[in-house]
């Protein structure tokens, strides 16, 4: 047999191979694999995929799984980007279709939602994070999701390591950084989910440690509120303040207005 017969016969079993699986893909396991893929391991998990002029499937040794659509990945995401697509096997185009078509929202540039998916502002900060996963939602933001104080930020602020992390590139959303020595940052924050996204935040007793700290920016009054209403609602305990204002080094500036609050 001549060598551009073997090649057309490779071709013809896999297209054959192809139809055959799109049916049942244990009639797949009839075919000699290994004469089309040389070196495949049968007995190992395996996936492959079957290119036919209408779709493509993916399956394996064990049975057929399911691509998920752009509107699932995104349900299960929260916030889907076009990265998110890609590494999932999804060609932009289907979500470009989809924003056409209503079903999803973009959120911003490479970020999008599906469209029957409730938004507020703590989803602010999901998109944030989606954008910069190293952004640490915090003052007045992280007031405001602790329900401390009267605080209704119309920008999300953040903290970020000083160095050279770039802040979110937002066009829908504004955002105020403020830097943090990277050694600071590793205490006092908490990993939340909002709308399936991990949101990284300052704990309360972190947040109002970090109100005093940049009293000069946010004003001596809001740290004042924070402490005094966190403290009321129980949002903290005082070890846990104590341990914050050492690591911010506020504890000279906060403990006449500590001593008061208690004793009084």
């Amino acid at each position: 047999m001549s060598s551009s017969d073997r090649v057309k016969q490779k071709h013809s079993m896999r297209n054959q191979v192809g139809k055959e699986c799109l049916k049942d893909v244990n009639a797949c396991l009839a075919f000699d694999i290994n004469s089309i893929f040389p070196g495949l391991d049968k007995s190992s998990y395996m996936c492959i995929i079957v290119f036919t002029c209408q779709q493509v499937k993916t399956f394996n040794t064990e049975g057929f799984v399911k691509m998920r659509t752009v509107e699932e990945l995104a349900k299960e995401l929260g916030i889907v980007s076009i990265k998110d697509l890609r590494k999932h096997g999804l060609h932009p185009e289907k979500l470009r279709r989809l924003v056409r078509a209503g079903k999803m929202i973009r959120l911003d540039r490479g970020l999008y939602r599906t469209a029957d998916q409730d938004w507020d502002f703590h989803d602010s900060f999901a998109l944030v994070a989606k954008a910069q996963p190293e952004a640490v939602i915090c003052l007045s933001s992280a007031l405001f999701y602790h329900h401390i104080g009267t605080q209704m930020p119309h920008e999300v602020w953040i903290a970020l390591p000083r160095g050279r992390l770039r802040p979110p590139r937002l066009k829908t959303l504004s955002v105020r950084v403020f830097r943090y020595s990277p050694k600071t940052l590793g205490s006092g924050i908490d990993e939340i989910s909002i709308s399936g996204v991990k949101v990284r935040i300052t704990s309360p007793a972190r947040t109002v440690a970090d109100c005093f700290k940049f009293r000069n920016k946010i004003g001596l009054d809001i740290a004042l509120e924070a402490l005094r209403e966190g403290w009321r609602g129980k949002r903290f305990t005082m070890a846990e303040l104590t341990i914050q204002e050492r690591l911010c080094r506020v504890e000279k500036v906060m403990n006449p207005y500590v001593e008061a609050m208690v004793f009084t």
